[in-house]
């Protein structure tokens, strides 16, 4: 689901220190 993805981008984001604005990205490009 949508929401797992975007859990898994928040966390990947959170411990590569990167801006927010990579969440997005992150979960587009993992589905």
């Amino acid at each position: 689901p949508d929401s797992e993805v975007v859990v898994f981008a928040r966390r990947t984001v959170k411990d590569l220190k990167l801006p927010p604005a990579f969440i997005t990205p992150i979960a587009q490009s993992i589905q």
